[in-house]
């Protein structure tokens, strides 16, 4: 048998005089801090994708014209330019901008959070936009609007949070 010039001899077996064989050095609790010094030395695990600039800053510009739909919709509620019917456009163009960025998140990496925030966002404005057509001729009311808006706004805050947490790793 050859030896390696690194090996520790181990005992023979006092009842089964099995002859004594050489384990390489390392093997053991060596080994294990070794690995673990290793595993440090090469990088940073990630959990999550990295920060995404244009995810947060769109999500952000999104909400100040979400804000501002709002608040012109009670403001206007009652009248003809508050109407569902009249603002169609705004909520296919909202629904555009949340596919986008959800998209932009799907393509990347461990973004699975990002991407279930912004599908919620997403079905928070579905609810807004039901909540708008069920108002008919009188359309979005300040009662309705705002609990809607509430919602709308903790999503995206938790979206902005998330992001900015990314950049801080």
């Amino acid at each position: 048998m050859v030896e390696s010039p690194l090996a520790v001899r181990l005992p023979a077996r006092t009842l089964g005089h099995r002859p004594q064989r050489a384990l390489p050095l390392g093997t053991g609790i060596g080994s294990l801090l070794a690995l673990a010094l290793l595993v440090c030395a090469c990088g940073q695990l990630r959990l999550v994708s990295g920060y995404d600039e244009i995810i947060d800053r769109g999500t952000t510009d999104l909400n100040a014209r979400i804000v501002s739909f709002v608040g012109r919709m009670v403001t206007l509620s009652g009248k003809p330019e508050g109407t569902y019917d009249s603002n169609t456009a705004f909520y296919d163009d909202v629904k555009g901008t949340t596919a986008t960025l959800r998209l932009r998140a799907q393509v990347q990496d461990k973004n699975e959070l990002t991407v279930k925030m912004l599908q919620e966002l997403d079905d928070n404005m579905a609810r807004l936009r039901l909540l708008h057509e069920m108002g008919k001729e009188h359309g979005l009311s300040k009662a309705v609007a705002d609990p809607a808006l509430q919602l709308i706004e903790v999503n995206v805050e938790t979206i902005i949070k998330f992001e900015v947490a990314k950049r801080r790793e």
